[in-house]
């Protein structure tokens, strides 16, 4: 999913009809504050956008997209391409400050603007890669963080390494010595020990906690 902000309807369709071709699905905004209010609704759904293309015209909209995104543990990974219509160095040199990944001055080079994405989406693909996701759960391992409905969790490395057991064995029986091998290499033979964590990981993870199911006599399954 892309993000293109443009004030500018008929800049904004023209740059919709250029990427076209990339088959992406494509979120449309007149303000950076729309956009910011969609991402934080996006994110709560694991529906993260891939790239932001930021037009900018005006100073009270310049860079303010940017800088949510970079400022926002969860999605300062994303690429994010400023456009605009004057070649100031005084503005490229804030943007790159900030961290965007290109900067590119109207008139669009239609070919080139499209390898550019590609390329950014590709990479930022590669990342995603290493992101575990299920039911309002996201594990990323890249960055080893946890969100749960789009809150940032803070769990103990055990935790982390059960919650990501599970994600990697969701709808299976998972028993008690499975956890002790997988996540305490064999070193561990109390299995209150794995109760305990698992109760808490389940208090921290919130209403998507309940995913994670006690099977009496038998062990746990991540629904």
């Amino acid at each position: 999913m892309v993000y293109i902000i443009d004030s500018n309807k008929q800049s904004r369709q023209r740059e919709c009809l250029m990427l076209k071709s990339c088959k992406l699905e494509i979120k449309e905004f007149k303000s950076s504050q729309e956009a910011i209010s969609s991402c934080e609704f996006d994110i709560k759904c694991n529906h993260i956008p891939q790239l932001i293309i930021q037009n900018v015209y005006d100073d009270a909209d310049k860079n303010r997209m940017l800088s949510y995104m970079r400022e926002n543990i969860i999605t300062q990974h994303i690429p994010v391409i400023v456009i605009s219509a004057t070649d100031s160095e005084l503005d490229r040199t804030k943007a790159f400050d900030m961290d965007a990944s290109a900067y590119i001055v109207k008139p669009i080079k239609t070919l080139s603007f499209i390898a550019q994405i590609q390329s950014l989406i590709r990479r930022n693909l590669s990342h995603d890669s290493l992101k575990l996701m299920h039911k309002g759960i996201v594990l990323d391992d890249s960055r080893h963080i946890v969100l749960s409905d789009g809150v940032l969790c803070d769990l103990t490395l055990k935790e982390y390494e059960i919650l990501k057991y599970f994600l990697n064995h969701v709808g299976l029986i998972v028993k008690k010595d499975d956890l002790l091998k997988a996540v305490w290499n064999g070193t561990l033979n109390e299995n209150h020990t794995v109760s305990v964590h698992i109760n808490s990981l389940r208090n921290k993870l919130g209403t998507s906690g309940k995913v994670i199911k006690t099977l009496r006599n038998i062990g746990y399954k991540m629904e």
